[in-house]
């Protein structure tokens, strides 16, 4: 702010020169005056603060990932699969064995459980045998489930008499319980296949673009024993590990079933 200093003459005799000297210095006391006093400033205004809001978190709605089957026990660091196979409604906490026996490579793991899945506006319970190992160009998986009920009733006009297709049966779980249902599942005509030395029905079947799972391809194969419904999907990945030795390799397994003869079914 400008320092001002006020001036006042106190001579009794004024002549016109004084006077007209006192009348610029009254006009430059005015003009002093104004822009000292005469008006205040205008007043500076601080910007207010802004406020910025913590990020709020909005949920979006994200699908919520199908369960997915976990064997028993923990696989080592080196045959841990990618492909857990199987999601489905609920996998229930209990260890039911599988009533065969096989004869698995080295590395090879398993482990078993009950499902609870729905089947066409009904909850079922399926009890399965998970086998997951090393085969040559990758990973290979055995999933094998009985005791499950029956899509048809058989056809009396065909040579096996009223026994179900399990055909039928193989493709209606392997979109149920195998892969997620999300996947692009491609199937073939139904196949004879062989398990435990006997003649089983199948068919190939592929997968690809699943949320979960790699790609993958195999078969499955049905047979009865003692009127129980046997049936036992082989796959391998990546899809490419079933061009090479992998398919032979996981027959073979397949090939070294035995079924233990005391077992009966749950509705016996």
């Amino acid at each position: 702010m400008p320092q001002c200093t006020y001036v006042v003459y106190q001579d009794g005799i004024v002549n016109h020169t004084m006077l007209k000297r006192y009348w610029i210095i009254l006009a430059s006391l005015a003009l002093l005056v104004s822009a000292c006093g005469g008006g205040a400033p205008e007043p500076t205004t601080e910007p207010l603060p802004t406020f910025t809001p913590e990020p709020t978190l909005v949920p979006t709605l994200q699908p919520s990932p199908l369960p997915t089957l976990q064997p028993s026990i923990t696989p080592e660091p080196e045959t841990t699969p990618t492909n857990t196979a199987v999601p489905a409604e609920a996998v229930l906490e209990e260890e039911v064995p599988p009533p065969l026996t096989m004869n698995l490579p080295d590395g090879w793991q398993f482990g078993s459980g009950v499902r609870l899945f729905n089947d066409i506006g009904d909850l079922r319970v399926v009890p399965f045998g998970f086998y997951t190992g090393p085969v040559t160009g990758g990973q290979g998986f055995i999933v094998v489930l009985w005791d499950f009920p029956n899509a048809t009733s058989g056809n009396p006009f065909l040579e096996e008499g009223t026994q179900p297709d399990l055909y039928v049966d193989g493709l209606r779980l392997l979109r149920l319980l195998i892969l997620e249902r999300d996947c692009v599942i491609g199937t073939d005509l139904k196949m004879e296949y062989s398990v435990a030395g006997r003649l089983a029905s199948g068919t190939q079947f592929s997968t690809t673009n699943c949320p979960e799972i790699a790609d993958t391809r195999g078969w499955f194969a049905g047979l009865f024993e003692r009127n129980i419904p046997f049936v036992f999907y082989a796959y391998a990945e990546p899809i490419g590990a079933m061009d090479g030795p992998a398919q032979f390799e996981l027959q073979q397994i397949l090939d070294s079933v035995v079924f233990d003869p005391s077992f009966t079914a749950e509705s016996d």
